[in-house]
């Protein structure tokens, strides 16, 4: 049977050649036969008939489009290790592997296709638009496991033209862009992000070091918007709004406060299962660093973040920086707030009660500024449920202190949280003169990329 192409009928010659291969088990790719480097026959005693499994064993000396003409065809590819290289440099052509599993709505890409971008460029600007609003045409090139800048150079003058976006240069000629149009965040159903908006150098650089963040993990679950965040804790977890980090914005022109919750942008995520970094599948929380000695901003953070994290059974905390010499100092914070505490002082607890029934029985002309004082940081301290437990059964049924103690100490106790370090692979200081003139380096003895568990903060095996 004559088979016909774009051209007309096919050539002999290419009938020919395509009779040949199927004859061969082979396959025809642009009107050429790809053939394995070297075929090993591996004859499996347990079958029946021997199965010859072709596998092309890759070598320092194969180009990379050779190789993923050789997969197109169904070949496996195996590596010696000098060869690991080249390979990995084709395993990275996106016409070889398939892209890295994404928690995106099909609707919200199809959605961004549809403004004129390519499969590609629609999932990495729904993660933009999503974690952060801002990017560099590194985090482009490295999501699409690119090392050459013809594609990178389409999508910003894609997102230039349509007006999409706009470009900011800072030190060394480094533009970051910021995804501001209102039809891109419309078309994910988030019109309301603050991602787009101008923002601060501080928060610019924090949100390049998110979506850093989350380019290398986007296999997780995450947890993309504040309402996304605030339904996980409050409806299926079942903690009040109070616990969670917030802020109050006041209206200038009304009397409305508007209350708004994890506003850091943060990223949150429920880990997949399986993951390559060994996360326990419990929330896990992130805290993205910016270069500087100070971690004040870090333990602001903590502290923040304290009441809702001391309602959780069991937490993944991960510290992400580009500089590894502050983990010791930030694993030293973490435990020094969530390590294991001891039983509270009883005698500061019943105090606690005392005063609490006098406030809750409407007796507030009893309680001098002192005992108002202390109540305010009390509440603060003794808000765990086992304690609001303790403080219900005592006001019902009078409890001694003794009993109080043995209430506190048979009750649940959290596990508490696993704290990870993760070294983020670049730091962006581009943002100052005097950073300007070392942005151009990077520490060649970073491990980045990578988790580490820390042995001396609490976490359940």
């Amino acid at each position: 049977m004559e088979t016909s192409g774009k051209n007309g009928p096919e050539p002999a010659r290419g009938r020919e050649r395509r009779q040949n291969a199927e004859d061969r088990g082979l396959s025809v790719l642009d009107g050429k036969i790809p053939l394995p480097a070297l075929p090993i026959a591996d004859e499996t005693a347990e079958r029946e008939q021997s199965k010859k499994v072709e596998m092309d064993l890759a070598t320092r000396d194969d180009h990379r489009h050779r190789l993923a003409a050789q997969a197109r065809a169904g070949f496996s590819l195996d590596a010696r290790k000098e060869g690991i290289g080249p390979l990995r440099r084709a395993l990275d052509d996106p016409q070889l592997t398939k892209e890295i599993p994404m928690n995106i709505p099909p609707e919200h890409l199809s959605a961004i296709r549809n403004l004129g971008y390519t499969d590609t460029e629609a999932s990495f600007l729904y993660l933009v638009a999503t974690h952060s609003g801002y990017f560099t045409q590194r985090h482009y090139l490295t999501f699409g496991s690119q090392t050459k800048g013809r594609l990178v150079h389409q999508l910003t003058t894609r997102v230039l033209n349509r007006r999409h976006a706009r470009a900011t240069s800072y030190a060394n000629n480094t533009h970051v862009y910021n995804l501001y149009s209102r039809r891109i965040y419309g078309a994910i159903d988030k019109d309301n992000l603050r991602n787009r908006r101008h923002q601060s150098i501080d928060r610019i650089h924090t949100r390049l070091m998110i979506l850093s963040f989350v380019i290398a993990h986007r296999h997780h679950h995450y947890l993309e918007t504040e309402a996304a965040k605030t339904d996980h804790f409050t409806r299926q977890a079942g903690l009040p709004l109070a616990v969670l980090p917030g802020r109050i914005y006041y209206g200038i022109k009304s009397a409305a406060n508007t209350p708004r919750y994890f506003v850091d942008r943060f990223p949150i995520f429920l880990p997949a299962s399986g993951n390559p970094e060994g996360l326990p599948p419990v929330v896990t929380f992130t805290y993205c660093d910016t270069p500087g000695t100070s971690l004040a901003a870090y333990l602001a953070h903590l502290r923040q973040y304290e009441n809702l994290l001391r309602q959780l059974p069991d937490f993944n905390f991960i510290f992400s920086s580009a500089e590894p010499s502050k983990f010791d100092r930030a694993r030293a914070l973490f435990t020094q707030i969530f390590g294991p505490k001891g039983q509270p002082n009883t005698r500061r607890l019943l105090h606690y009660f005392d005063l609490r029934k006098l406030w809750d029985t409407q007796h507030t002309a009893d309680l001098t500024r002192a005992d108002r004082d202390f109540l305010r940081q009390a509440m603060h301290e003794f808000q765990a449920p086992k304690y609001e437990a303790a403080y219900r059964k005592w006001a019902a049924e009078g409890l001694s202190r003794d009993e109080i103690t043995d209430l506190i100490s048979n009750s649940h106790s959290p596990k508490g949280g696993c704290f990870y370090t993760y070294v983020q692979p670049e730091a962006f200081n581009i943002f100052s003169t005097a950073a300007s003139r070392h942005s151009g380096t990077r520490e060649q003895d970073r491990s980045s990329g990578r988790f580490h568990l820390s042995g001396s903060t609490p976490c359940e095996p």
